[in-house]
């Protein structure tokens, strides 16, 4: 028991550190540095279960880079994970359309399908909004 709590009161430290290398980085004007330390601590903090804190960092990365689209899906899964399935449905709905708009569509219907067998789905599925994608142009 000594032995897991030194690692993690070493892991609690090197998380802190992370942070303040994000939160330097950001105030330096390094957003792409700020992002990376913050998504490995939001990563951490998921695995260990604390969503909320997760959540709240990836946020914030997202301030930093809307374009990195695939962490939209991320807090889709956070957000059921939790139970806030509105909040689950609103991210899911953000990272399909930005997927569908990046031209990734299989990314777009396998994310969907992924949402599908956990019971989130959307009022219309990726495959309808594909078909009617040419109708709209002309």
């Amino acid at each position: 028991p000594a032995k897991l709590l030194a690692m993690s009161e070493k892991d609690d430290d090197e998380l802190r550190r992370l942070l303040k290398l994000g939160e330097f980085s950001q105030r330096r004007g390094d957003s792409a540095a700020a992002a990376a330390a913050f998504r490995h601590v939001a990563q951490r903090y998921a695995d260990d279960g604390f969503f909320l804190k997760a959540i709240a960092l990836t946020k914030q990365v997202l301030k930093l880079n809307p374009r990195l689209i695939d962490l939209y899906a991320t807090l889709a899964e956070w957000h059921h994970t939790i139970g806030l399935l509105g909040e689950a449905r609103g991210y899911l709905a953000t990272a399909i359309s930005s997927l569908l708009e990046a031209g990734r569509h299989a990314d777009a219907i396998a994310l969907e399908a992924r949402f599908l067998a956990l019971g989130i789905s959307r009022s219309r599925s990726v495959v309808d909004e594909l078909l009617q994608a040419p109708k709209a142009r002309a």
